[in-house]
């Protein structure tokens, strides 16, 4: 197999602002559209869409993620050790009006909090030629991180046309849609989801420069201090909020455009504070503020600010998740993940809080910070039992995203495999699968899994036990799969 080819430093910073990168499949351009006339004989099929089950229909698309564009970018962004996701699905767009703007939901995932870092990435693919009139898939350019789409829509609006081949990874949870579709042509996407099984240790990608900056080309949303952040993320620092040594001094300015700005002044000013580090800690109370900005990318900046401010800004954060609305206790949760382990005192207290919102805020925090003790290990393993079936999902979550610092808490992980809650199963299944070897003593509970109701409970668990990797975890998973395995060549008219 050829080598995969790694992004580069301006790929990858094009990526992390914009939250989509396009690029062209290594393989020749009869494949692709042999490979769509196989798309279109399964639909014939299965007298409609075969959903997940397109991949075992096509089993040539699998070429397409192991090309060395495609898996090189792939691997640059979620590690070596990454999976596709179970669920995949195949697009065909035949209408002429288009789609309506939204975000993925994560299959189950309906209370998640959504991570800023990319864990989950997708990748969509053109089997054919598509340019504007055959109804391309539009996305909004710099919003991945937003919860709201924010107006005016045509701001940053890219719709993303190509050659037979093009494929184009997004951010899970970027904005987008299907564009209206005026050729009469059906125009076939098919569109995967890769996860990242485990917290990066060092850069993935061609990278070349250390210290974060901003792509040539930007999106219309500045949001420099998360960018920093995921960038150093990636690069598998331990503390994401460490800025360069040389800092600027506090922005006067810049403070007093957080009380009198509109929008964009008050989201530039927030960025402009956040370069300012420890240096802003005057600007904590007018930034805290902002955490329940109406304006949204405002409140972004302001908590990446406040992250970049450190233990100053810990108290008044703790009273904003205690006492704000549901955007500030959210931005307050995605500022203590991104401050690192000096959040960590004030996040096992929030855990214990009797509001369901702040103990799920407070309990994402944790997931995302790199360091770990055993104090943090035991607080997500006694919130696999919360009453809130929330909690206990991103509890269970947290401790995947944990690898292998969560081996104490395996048993705490294989009772959350039997939840009756389905997000938490699956979730816990996945925690197992980030695990790895360290899980080898949940096989019987993930065999047991395999006969879950849920298809996400069960296809979590086959990638649990081929990851765990001993002789008994992949004798039930290939066992599994030859029961379920899917005949490509049977339909009504060949039944033998």
């Amino acid at each position: 197999m050829a080598a995969r080819k790694l992004l580069n430093d301006e790929q990858m910073r094009s990526f992390l602002t914009h939250g989509f990168l396009v690029m062209k499949s290594d393989l020749p351009r009869e494949f692709h559209l042999e490979l769509r006339k196989q798309c279109d004989t399964a639909v014939e099929k299965d007298h409609g869409n075969p959903g997940n089950n397109i991949l075992p229909y096509v089993p040539d698309i699998q070429k397409v993620f192991d090309c060395p564009t495609v898996s090189g970018a792939l691997t640059s962004v979620l590690g070596e050790r990454y999976f596709m996701h179970p669920h995949r699905h195949m697009h065909a767009n035949t209408h002429s009006k288009g789609g309506d703007w939204h975000k993925d939901s994560y299959w189950g995932y309906t209370n998640k909090t959504r991570n800023h870092r990319p864990w989950w990435v997708m990748i969509m693919y053109y089997p054919q030629d598509v340019q504007i009139e055959n109804g391309p898939t539009g996305v909004l350019a710099g919003r991945q991180n937003h919860q709201d789409r924010v107006e005016p829509v045509d701001d940053g609006t890219t719709a993303v046309t190509g050659e037979a081949g093009t494929c184009f990874m997004i951010q899970y949870d970027i904005w987008h849609r299907a564009t209206p579709n005026t050729s009469g042509i059906n125009r076939q996407m098919l569109k995967f989801e890769f996860m990242r099984l485990e917290a990066p240790e060092a850069p993935a990608w061609d990278c070349r420069e250390t210290e974060w900056r901003p792509s040539l080309a930007l999106p219309p949303f500045r949001h420099n201090g998360m960018w920093r952040q995921t960038w150093n993320f990636l690069s598998g620092k331990k503390r994401p909020a460490d800025h360069t040594s040389k800092l600027p001094a506090l922005d006067g300015s810049a403070v007093m455009q957080l009380i009198g700005g509109d929008g964009p002044a008050r989201a530039q000013a927030a960025d402009t504070l956040e370069a300012c580090g420890p240096a802003a800690a005057d600007a904590v109370r007018p930034l805290t503020q902002m955490l329940g900005d109406p304006y949204e990318p405002a409140a972004i900046n302001a908590a990446y600010a406040l992250a970049a401010i450190g233990a100053p800004a810990i108290p008044a954060l703790r009273e904003a998740i205690r006492t704000g609305s549901p955007n500030a206790v959210r931005n307050a949760g995605y500022a203590f993940a991104a401050m690192g382990g000096e959040a960590i005192p004030a996040l096992l207290e929030l855990v214990n809080d009797a509001s369901v919102p702040i103990r799920c805020a407070a309990t994402f925090g944790l997931s995302e910070i790199r360091e770990c003790d055993g104090d943090v290990i035991g607080a997500l393993a006694r919130l696999t039992k919360d009453s809130e079936a929330r909690v206990r999902l991103h509890a269970v979550e947290a401790l995947g995203m944990k690898s292998g610092q969560a081996k104490n808490a395996l048993p705490a992980l294989i009772d959350a495999l039997r939840d009756a809650d389905t997000d938490t199963r699956f979730n816990a299944a996945l925690a197992m699968a980030r695990l790895g070897p360290a899980a080898s003593e949940a096989v019987p509970a993930l065999v047991a899994a395999l006969e879950d109701s849920d298809r996400y409970v069960r296809g979590y668990s086959v990638e649990a036990l081929h990851q765990i990797g001993t002789p008994e975890a992949l004798h039930a998973a290939i066992r599994f799969l030859k029961t379920a395995r899917w005949c490509t060549s049977t339909g009504p008219k060949s039944a033998f």
